[in-house]
């Protein structure tokens, strides 16, 4: 028993368009990337040892140019009846199939691995293969946490900032040298005045830890720690060491990815599946040509 045959061309003609649009999403999402996102791209080429950017960018464009064309191969060949674009759409249909279920054993593999648990060590925190700046971040925090509201550093005074949190055990030992009241005093390492002893060594790595604090709620890189050094101290409690709070939003990422790509994939499969079903549909039998009969466009 066959679906109808006009249910049956739409699903082809709906996928084609889904393709294309997909495509054109995914390029003007590539784009938009590496024009407002590129200071995170330039941060991820600097601390991490592979340099990925590049290759992420090539990445999208190419994936989004494929997509495109399988997407005007499916079109134009239905409604042309070009055998030509036709057959490119349905090598499409398999190749993308096939890629999205290798991307989701490639992301539900690297989400659930083992070695994410080694990664968030400490250890390996200070010997990260993948984040070669690790060391250097860390010892920016070390250095940033020995100024920010205490009250001496290197035999001189430190920093006092403005702090209205709750005080904890262990925020007493972060914030020593402080003021509740007085709300022109540094708020953020960057504020206080040792800061520019430094600052010519570590003001990239200070904007990026700020950026980082902001969007994971963390403080401290190996080791966490009870405020906010980069961003506005009183702005909560950090949740995490900001190391573990990257590699375990990277682990999300990947598990993420690996759910969207075998959704993606059974819809493929389906599609796939209505497309061999409009070729051998009965009401068919009368077109010889293979593509005549997959043409959804009468």
């Amino acid at each position: 028993m066959c679906l109808p045959l006009s249910c049956l061309k739409f699903s082809v003609q709906f996928q084609a368009w889904v393709i294309l649009i997909v495509g054109i999403s995914s390029l003007i999402g590539t784009i938009v990337i590496n024009v407002d996102q590129r200071q995170y791209l330039d941060y991820l080429d600097e601390f991490t040892s592979q340099k990925p950017s590049d290759g992420i960018l090539i990445g999208l464009y190419v994936f989004s140019s494929i997509l495109i064309f399988f997407g005007i191969c499916g079109i134009i060949g239905g409604w042309k009846r070009i055998g030509t674009l036709l057959f490119c759409f349905n090598i499409g249909n398999f190749i993308l199939t096939i890629a999205f279920l290798g991307l989701a054993i490639i992301g539900f593999s690297l989400g659930q691995s083992a070695h994410w648990i080694d990664i968030f060590s400490d250890e390996k925190c200070l010997q990260s293969d993948f984040f070669s700046g690790s060391v250097t971040l860390n010892n920016v925090y070390s250095e940033a946490e020995a100024v920010l509201c205490k009250t001496i550093y290197e035999n001189g005074p430190g920093c006092q900032c403005y702090y209205t949190g709750s005080m904890t055990s262990s925020t007493s030992q972060a914030v020593q040298f402080y003021s509740n009241s007085n709300s022109d005093l540094p708020i953020r390492i960057q504020q206080c005045q040792q800061y520019v002893d430094y600052k010519s060594d570590y003001d990239e790595e200070a904007e990026y830890l700020k950026s980082v604090e902001e969007q994971f709620s963390c403080s401290g890189w190996c080791f966490p720690y009870s405020i906010y050094i980069f961003s506005d101290i009183n702005a909560g409690t950090p949740k995490d060491k900001c190391y573990g709070a990257i590699t375990g939003y990277a682990k999300e990422i990947c598990i993420y990815i690996g759910a969207v790509a075998i959704s993606v994939c059974f819809i493929m499969i389906l599609c796939v599946t209505c497309v061999l079903c409009l070729c051998f549909h009965p009401t068919k039998k009368q077109e010889g040509n293979f593509y005549s009969r997959m043409a959804h466009y009468d």
